[in-house]
């Protein structure tokens, strides 16, 4: 495994199969509109990457003049990884990472984040099950784990928002300083 290794091809092929097989997989992001417009118009920004995009729903609800920068590794089209920008999203896609690869992500999405990062996680299992039979979410873990990964992979950063909601879903607003 490669130092920066953020997918096995084994599981790009899986991604896309259930994205092509559930219509509404890979849609979240629309749940977490009016945080992401806020931040938007909070910190003036005018681009945005979407890391782990899948079908780009962020895109129905973003204003003209922002500059979105999809990326998916399981979408040959949009399967590189963008320039850092100053705003990076990355919603419902943590929990799906393979365990290995995880601590990689993370530094990646720190990388590729120049001022604020907006993380939701799930902290349940999926109600999708993937073709070799395992559950979607991959990394079912707790809200301290997280946060640890996150503290082990961020570099100059301040959480300056977390919403934890009902032991199923953690939201963090992300600054790096």
């Amino acid at each position: 495994m490669g130092a920066n290794k953020l997918i096995s091809k084994k599981y790009i092929k899986m991604n896309h199969q259930l994205h092509e097989s559930k219509t509404n997989y890979g849609k979240s992001t629309v749940k977490y509109k009016d945080i992401i417009l806020n931040l938007i118009n909070k910190y003036n920004f005018k681009t945005m990457i979407d890391y782990g995009c899948g079908k780009q729903s962020a895109k129905s609800f973003l204003p003209d003049y922002i500059k979105y920068i999809p990326y998916d590794p399981a979408f040959e089209e949009i399967n590189k990884l963008p320039e850092p920008e100053d705003f990076l999203i990355c919603t419902d896609v943590l929990e799906h990472i393979e365990p290995e690869f995880l601590d990689n992500v993370l530094k990646t999405i720190n990388e590729k984040t120049k001022k604020i990062c907006f993380l939701t996680i799930a902290l349940r299992s999926a109600s999708k099950i993937l073709s070799d039979g395992r559950n979607a979410h991959l990394i079912v873990e707790n809200r301290l784990f997280w946060l640890k990964k996150i503290n082990n992979n961020f570099t100059n950063y301040k959480i300056i928002n977390e919403e934890y909601l009902e032991n199923q879903f953690l939201n963090l607003t992300i600054l790096k300083e």
